[in-house]
């Protein structure tokens, strides 16, 4: 099971739990701004502008950590499933393959029918996976070689 999925979940369900607890505060602010605490004296009384930006601020959070724990549970913890980018990244590789291991964003992006920034965060990918090595040439172009492919055409 690959570790980065993993944390991902494990980040989920931080998330999660974080959500749940800032909307009971958040609850609990809303509740003391209606019921005005008349009960209480004036010198123990909260004021209503501390309460209501506390509340603004659980709402928020509450609303951002949902949205984190939506996103990192939403994608299956099976490393064996397809994963959108397989077809793209075959691609890349068979591109990669025929041009003697050393690619460049365009290239990708024009014979792949990729947009370019699709492109680029595919080959970066790929260099993360450690599947290629990013370069800078002599006149600044960003170069992705791929070492696999060198070696083949060295032998």
């Amino acid at each position: 099971m690959d570790l980065a999925l993993v944390f991902r979940k494990l980040r989920g369900y931080i998330s999660l739990l974080f959500c749940l607890l800032s909307l009971f505060l958040m609850i609990a602010c809303a509740s003391d701004l209606m019921t005005g605490q008349a009960s209480t004296p004036p010198a123990e009384r909260t004021d209503v502008g501390v309460l209501f930006g506390m509340l603004v601020i659980f709402t928020l959070t509450t609303l951002l950590s949902a949205h984190r724990a939506w996103r990192d549970l939403g994608s299956p913890i099976n490393p064996s499933a397809p994963h959108p980018n397989d077809a793209d990244i075959q691609s890349i590789l068979q591109l990669a393959q025929s041009e003697r291991g050393c690619l460049t964003i365009s290239e990708v992006a024009m014979t792949c029918k990729l947009p370019v920034d699709r492109s680029q965060i595919l080959l970066t990918e790929l260099v993360d996976k450690g599947i290629a090595v990013m370069e800078v040439s002599d006149n600044g172009a960003m170069l992705y070689r791929f070492p696999d492919f060198t070696r083949k055409q060295l032998h």
